[in-house]
């Protein structure tokens, strides 16, 4: 019964009420051993494949321990997002060695393909564009329900989710914020994740108990078509691939709790682990623009305040990258 209860006090007043003890982990001394006998196989049963993570925990440490150094041919600079209190910025510009940082505004919001401007949802009720050089804020929408713009990849529309009386649901519009059009018209809880390369198509997730449909809509006719069903539904985001040829995912691995990062076709073939950190949460980000490199958000959550550590993770030979002077998530690369 013995342990160790780390206290923080907010304040000195007293206290009387129920609190709520959480164990994370245990240690049970002495030996152990652990016997399983496992069901005959059925006749006709065939065995599940269990996939193995390039990048596990333990290669993670040794990374963390002894990061390598950065690639000198990738964009040095990302747009990182990081926890704030408005009027203080959660948006920045910042070098991947994290010794540069320029501050933009609170909300969250996506770049357009030059990197000069940001379209982003803030504070104040509405989506806006900020000059990012001249630091001028022009208004797009004055409505509270509009959330998660995203620049199309020719910069001349911008999709957002849309609060209605139905719910979540995805809209576009033209870049100066006029033509807004609606994409869908459901009850069902839509996330928007990001455009196609060749801006056609959006990309969203459908939540579901059972599962989670990545699915995408054609912008010109509304046209919907499943991707990928998951086996579980997690909050972890999806990216897509420069050339469209590659997707992004977290999803259920055989034999963990907790999610890992995949990557596959379009279509769900060629699926690849690429990472599973045991009870540590991982977010597929963002991929460099050839293609080589996935960003993926860490989180430690064995710490009492856990704390984010973005990686670069090269998708053919795993090879993983802590970005030790980044302080927040990677959200997408500057070009």
């Amino acid at each position: 019964e013995n342990g160790v209860m780390k206290v923080y006090a907010l304040s000195d007043g007293q206290y009387a009420g129920p609190i709520l003890v959480t164990v994370r982990s245990a240690v049970l001394e002495g030996s152990w051993q652990t016997i399983w006998n496992p069901p005959a196989s059925e006749a006709g049963a065939t065995p599940a494949f269990m996939p193995q993570a390039c990048i596990t925990l333990d290669k993670w440490k040794q990374a963390i321990a002894s990061p390598e150094a950065l690639p000198s041919d990738l964009p040095q600079k990302v747009l990182l997002s990081r926890g704030a209190v408005s009027p203080d910025p959660s948006l920045f510009i910042t070098s991947l060695d994290g010794a540069s940082e320029q501050g933009l505004v609170f909300g969250h919001g996506s770049l357009s393909r030059d990197g000069t401007k940001l379209v982003y949802s803030g504070a104040e009720n509405g989506l806006y564009i900020l000059d990012i050089s001249s630091g001028q804020i022009s208004t797009l929408t004055n409505s509270a329900n509009d959330l998660n713009p995203l620049w199309s990849p020719d910069g001349n529309q911008i999709a957002f989710m849309r609060q209605t009386d139905k719910g979540m649901n995805i809209f576009v519009m033209d870049a100066n914020g006029k033509n807004a059009r609606a994409l869908t018209d459901t009850t069902d809880n839509l996330t928007l994740f990001g455009w196609m390369p060749d801006g056609q198509r959006l990309l969203f997730t459908v939540y579901q108990q059972d599962g989670t449909p990545i699915q995408s809509v054609d912008v010109a006719s509304g046209n919907i078509e499943t991707l990928i069903t998951l086996s579980q539904s997690y909050n972890g985001s999806v990216s897509i691939s420069p050339d469209g040829a590659w997707i992004a995912y977290a999803d259920k691995v055989i034999g963990k709790i907790y999610p890992g990062i995949f990557i596959s076709r379009m279509d769900g073939s060629e699926k690849k682990l690429l990472m599973q950190l045991e009870g540590w949460i991982t977010v597929a980000s963002a991929w460099s623009a050839d293609g080589k490199w996935l960003t993926i958000n860490v989180i430690d959550t064995n710490q009492f305040q856990p704390t984010t550590v973005p990686a670069l993770v090269n998708v053919d030979t795993c090879q993983v990258i802590p970005l030790m002077g980044l302080d927040g998530e990677i959200v997408e690369w500057i070009k």
